[in-house]
């Protein structure tokens, strides 16, 4: 739900390519951090922050490919 709410306002203030660019980084981090966790406290976070990552770059691509002319 809070990417959801996040992903308009963070679009409007740094534009879809930074979105994406740093949504992506975030996803690729995440997994980084939790390859090198056992903690479950910890992987549940980190987990969290995957999804974030994942529901923003969902709306984002989404929204691009909804604005791109078909031929």
């Amino acid at each position: 739900m809070l990417g959801s709410f996040a992903t308009a306002p963070v679009r409007a203030q740094i534009g879809y390519r930074r979105t994406i660019v740093v949504s992506l980084l975030t996803g690729a981090g995440s997994l980084l951090a939790l390859s090198g966790t056992t903690s479950g406290p910890i992987a549940a976070g980190v987990l969290a922050i995957y999804i974030l990552h994942a529901v923003v770059w969902s709306i984002c691509a989404t929204s691009l490919r909804q604005r791109v002319p078909h031929s």
